[in-house]
């Protein structure tokens, strides 16, 4: 029955309930949320795409500089000269576009600063978070690994993977460590634990842990390491925000990289079955190692769930906010061109005398 107010027999309607000022501060604070939330996402996936952008650009006029130097194709000088460019577009490519994002969300958003003191456990519990990020990073790489060979067996289709070959002089050496094992280790966690993740743990460190894996996939550039760089993103970021210091993920990152281009030396520099006695025992130590630390740190509890949510937000919107930005599905429309031109183009690119390692 309709409530008549008796006035002219009109019906009256009970006025709806105002929201409590702790309603109005929850709905104000999810709106912050989803715009912040989303610039993050911007800054993250913009900086990414510069990061291809310039290492392409780049990549040009440093290939016309090989027309300027004479040596001879092949020769251990030819291959140190291609270290040292490679070494420095990456330095360029990848800092500048990171730092200058790092500066705006410190500027406008007042993330917090990356952490590069001390860790915040004892000595010996950061040794031991090291050496299970590391068994945890090789596990990785090897189950991905034999994924990928049993999908090229299975279909047919073959990947183009892109490697320096290894050098045999000293300085060659070296620059072939500092590219593909030092610098990946403290520019990257930089890019992705320190300014990515770090923006991000206001909302949640295993939102942040999760989100910053992510990115760190997506800037490998191709479907082929992106599984790899997910799982060790993964085991980064946990490792980062339980130490409080971004030197634990560089130095498990450092020794996940110099371990493989130990074996990558090995394998060009020996027989392939003495590769494989090495590979399989330095695997074997590091997974026995790491399964001792796994548990010595569980008994000493320091293995715990990340810290809980601190957002307005559920989870599913904070994920579809920073996912389903517009510049981050362009660098997953780049990572899937990369992928088929790994797949479709082998041939052609073999026909051109450059070495194709700047495709990241």
């Amino acid at each position: 029955m309709i409530p008549i107010n008796g006035y002219n027999g009109y019906p009256y309607y009970a006025p709806y309930p105002q929201p409590t000022p702790q309603e109005m501060y929850a709905l104000e604070q999810r709106q912050n949320e989803k715009r912040l939330i989303k610039r993050f996402s911007w800054g993250a996936a913009i900086a990414t795409g510069a990061f291809f952008l310039l290492a392409n650009a780049l990549y040009v006029p440093a290939m016309l500089l090989f027309d300027y130097i004479p040596m001879v194709s092949g020769s251990e000088n030819e291959l140190t000269l291609q270290l040292s460019i490679d070494l420095l577009i990456t330095v360029i490519a990848l800092l500048v576009p990171f730092g200058i994002v790092y500066k705006l969300f410190r500027d406008n958003y007042h993330i917090r600063p990356i952490n590069f003191g001390k860790s915040a456990l004892s000595f010996s519990d950061t040794v031991l978070f090291v050496i299970a990020g590391l068994a945890l990073t090789v596990l990785a790489g090897n189950v991905t690994g034999t994924l990928s060979t049993m999908f090229e067996k299975t279909t047919g289709i073959e990947f183009m993977y892109a490697f320096f070959n290894t050098p045999t002089s000293v300085l060659g050496i070296v620059l072939y460590f500092l590219r593909g094992a030092l610098f990946p280790a403290i520019a990257e966690e930089f890019a992705m634990r320190g300014v990515v993740m770090n923006s991000l743990r206001r909302y949640g460190d295993g939102f942040a842990i999760f989100m910053s894996a992510m990115v760190f996939a997506l800037m490998h550039g191709n479907m082929v390491q992106t599984p790899f760089a997910l799982l060790a993103g993964l085991v980064l970021g946990y490792a980062a925000v339980k130490t409080g210091t971004i030197w634990t993920s560089i130095i498990i990152h450092l020794l996940n990289n110099s371990f493989s281009l130990v074996l990558s030396m090995l394998l060009d520099n020996s027989s392939e079955a003495i590769a494989n006695e090495v590979s399989a025992i330095g695997t074997s130590v590091i997974m026995l190692l790491g399964l001792i630390s796994i548990v010595l740190l569980a008994v000493r509890k320091k293995i715990t769930k990340p810290a809980p949510n601190r957002s307005f937000l559920p989870n599913a919107q904070r994920y579809k906010y920073f996912i389903l930005s517009i510049p981050m599905g362009l660098v997953l429309v780049y990572m899937v061109v990369q992928t088929l031109m790994t797949i479709a183009l082998p041939d052609i690119l073999e026909n051109f005398d450059f070495d194709i390692n700047w495709i990241k």
